[in-house]
């Protein structure tokens, strides 16, 4: 769905900027060039999973890209569009414009985007809404495939109109998301002021499309906690805080592993780690889990959404994905129903980390 998104935005610019010239041509141009910085992904084929993190969200998603794409591809897309008198400055602008619109949309989630690489290390992440979330995409979606309807200059008005709607609804989400990220924030941090909880840093994204249940990582030094609340709970309401040990003493042989410190930067920190008997097992703590209630009574399995497992004795790739991934669409809708209803029961179960290979599930503690 990320790339859905990205061609729309990208179809919006190209509407904006070369609308007027060539009419439903620019919306198709957009929604290609909209997916300029996935074509960097071919790269990573000839990558081993440690490189493949480092270039996923990194170089082709930075400032510096779009600007160097807009310079190259802007005196070919000129002569291509000679007809229409669009001049390498135009073409280039947009070609730039589009990219970083891509960019834009890779730092409003959690993985964010590397936005300053080269000159500085890090990602930029708002994390307001995941890049893949059909409610940011499918609606302005629709708008730009009304839009395309009005084509001759006396239906200009109604084009316009429609591509108003498209980028209002895109940027009335992405706002809401924002609110009621801060919503939430401000919930999770009266809990922890009102416990005398202390905290390095902690971290709110959401845990399902539509911004309406988010979950907080605290990081609390050899521990991090995990919360979960909805918007329509009080700032004054409880947070049931899980307990993950960081399990920092267990990765101490691995510690200056390429592989293991590239999990440290994608995870920005909000790691987890288990020693096996073939290497190291880590986790990302911020994206979430699937968990699993009735392999024992009163007990509910966490299993982490991503993951890596290093092997240290592997002959090629050392460094393999062993998450879980991320609960569907359905899936995801259906435990905020149950959120906002009051109907889910998981607060009574006892969790447990599964999922470590050679581990039995280890029991988390809970803080209430």
């Amino acid at each position: 769905m990320e790339w859905i998104a990205g061609a729309v935005l990208g179809a919006l610019v190209g509407e904006w900027l070369l609308g007027k010239r060539l009419g439903n041509r620019a919306v198709a141009w957009g929604a290609v060039a909209g997916l300029l910085p996935g074509v960097f992904m071919v790269v990573p084929i000839f990558m081993d999973t440690a490189g493949w993190m480092w270039w996923h969200r990194g170089p082709g998603y930075s400032a510096v890209a779009a600007v160097a794409g807009g310079l190259l591809l802007a005196r070919p897309l000129s002569r291509f569009w000679k007809r229409e008198k669009i001049t390498a400055v135009r073409a280039g602008c947009f070609i730039s414009a589009v990219w970083l619109a891509r960019i834009l949309l890779a730092c409003l989630d959690t993985a964010g985007a590397a936005v300053w690489w080269p000159f500085a290390g890090g990602r930029v992440s708002f994390g307001i809404v995941e890049a893949g979330d059909p409610l940011l995409a499918l609606p302005p979606a629709a708008c730009l495939v009304w839009m395309m309807f009005y084509r001759t200059k006396k239906q200009r008005p109604k084009r316009l109109r429609a591509f108003v709607w498209g980028c209002g609804l895109l940027a009335c989400y992405a706002g809401f998301t924002a609110v009621m990220k801060l919503t939430a924030a401000t919930g999770f941090a009266t809990d922890l002021e009102e416990r005398g909880a202390g905290a390095d840093r902690r971290v709110v994204v959401p845990e399902a499309p539509g911004g309406l249940v988010w979950r907080a990582v605290v990081d609390r030094g050899d521990e991090l906690w995990m919360g979960r609340r909805t918007i329509f709970q009080r700032w004054s309401a409880p947070v049931r805080w899980v307990v993950y040990p960081r399990g920092a003493g267990e990765d101490a042989e691995h510690a200056g592993e390429r592989e293991v410190r590239r999990v440290r930067e994608a995870s920005d920190g909000y790691w987890i780690a288990r020693a096996h008997n073939r290497g190291l097992w880590m986790a990302d703590l911020r994206q979430g889990e699937m968990r699993e209630t009735g392999n024992r009574d009163a007990m509910e399995d966490l299993r982490m959404a991503v993951a890596w497992d290093f092997e240290a004795g592997a002959p090629r790739d050392r460094l393999i994905r062993a998450g879980e991934g991320r609960p569907g669409f359905a899936a995801a809708t259906r435990e905020v129903a149950l959120r906002i209803t009051g109907r889910e029961d998981d607060e009574k179960l006892t969790p447990r980390l599964a999922g470590v290979p050679g581990q039995f599930p280890e029991i988390l503690r809970v803080v209430e």
